[in-house]
């Protein structure tokens, strides 16, 4: 094999690779911009047959304001902000010096350590296996658009409780 077709087998299997990542990393990208859009179409352009990616008529100002005064979303953003933060603080505190003691130190037990904090890190509990949120009179099964009635998903309802009232609207 000459020199020059190892050159090119090495850039077309790049290539290829790159063109798998691009395609997988459409599908994480591709129903966040889907989230975007749908945000600044009014109600009528979300439920209407024909997808467009592009609104006809922005309806972002008061799809947002709505979302603000309905539920108390800058609350929830502080919430979140305040634990991202808290947690990034502790792991500086903790996983960083244990990281290096694991790294560096050579001492009795190191690598049961080791394994301990693998077997943690492989097989976490989830977060999501807590109880569903008991209902209440105040929470009723949200009425969607047209009057069709479905359950709203446990994870919403469990973080975001009053998330079942904003589309608790006749349709």
């Amino acid at each position: 094999m000459r020199p020059r077709d190892a050159q090119y087998q090495l850039l077309m299997r790049e290539a290829v690779r790159h063109a798998l990542l691009l395609f997988i990393a459409a599908f994480a990208i591709v129903p966040l911009l889907w989230m975007i859009s749908t945000s600044l179409k009014p109600p009528s352009e979300i439920l209407s047959a024909q997808i467009r990616w592009w609104p006809d008529q922005f309806h972002a100002l008061e799809n947002y304001r709505d979302a603000f005064t309905t539920l108390p979303l800058a609350r929830y953003l502080m919430n979140g902000a305040i634990v991202t933060a808290a947690i990034f603080s502790l792991q500086v505190l903790i996983a960083l010096p244990a990281a290096y003691a694991l790294a560096k130190m050579r001492f009795w037990g190191r690598s049961a350590v080791f394994g301990v904090v693998l077997f943690c890190i492989l097989y976490s509990v989830s977060r999501d296996r807590h109880p569903p949120v008991p209902a209440s009179p105040r929470r009723r099964t949200p009425q969607l658009v047209r009057g069709t009635r479905h359950s709203v998903h446990d994870f919403g309802l469990r973080y975001f409780p009053d998330a079942a009232v904003l589309h608790d609207r006749p349709g």
